[in-house]
């Protein structure tokens, strides 16, 4: 059986991996339900913003609900279930859920590129087997540097948004960094 979604009696079944990255996102990083001023999306709750999702009743929105929106629309269009290193899937995960997948997945090929793919990635946002097949390479060896290189590129993404607005986004930023720590131990990798 595949590590992709089955379906049984009309149940979801997802991964594992699954299953880590969302409950960490969702208890370490999006929270209850929150209407900032400042927040471009508008009503959120557990990182699921109006804007994105407008037919959504985000107050009455429930953990369960949320879960199923970041699975079919994050976790499934990344294709992170074919990633093998859950440490890697993630910090792609998270800054997908954050940024957008099209970004995310930029910043995973442009990682891949800094630690020397071969062949080179075309960074175009869209990870199908080339990105999977030279992430999988990379991570037999080189986790810790993959995962960093995408927490740089996500650093330089809100740094570039609080430059670009600094009234607007600058409140955000404590909360952005936090979302920069590594999460290793997903993979059970120690920092030597």
């Amino acid at each position: 059986m595949s590590k992709a979604v089955h379906l049984l009696r009309g149940m979801e079944m997802r991964s594992e991996a699954f299953e880590k990255c969302v409950d960490i996102l969702i208890e370490e990083f999006e929270g209850g339900y929150t209407h900032h001023q400042s927040d471009p999306g508008g009503e959120t709750k557990y990182g699921i913003s109006k804007r994105r999702y407008p037919g959504v009743d985000i107050k009455s929105l429930t953990i369960g609900g949320a879960k199923r929106l970041y699975y079919t629309d994050y976790w499934l269009p990344l294709h992170l279930d074919n990633i093998n290193s859950v440490a890697v899937a993630f910090e792609v995960f998270e800054f997908g859920v954050h940024a957008g997948i099209y970004t995310a997945a930029c910043a995973l090929q442009e990682a891949c590129n800094m630690l020397g793919a071969q062949p080179k990635l075309v960074v175009d946002g869209v990870i199908g087997s080339r990105t999977e097949c030279a992430t999988n390479k990379l991570v037999k060896r080189y986790t810790k540097s993959l995962v960093m290189a995408i927490n740089l590129i996500q650093g330089m993404h809100y740094a570039h948004l609080a430059d670009a607005n600094p009234t607007k986004f600058t409140v955000f930023m404590k909360g952005w960094m936090r979302r920069l720590v590594p999460r290793l131990e997903l993979d059970c990798v120690a920092w030597d």
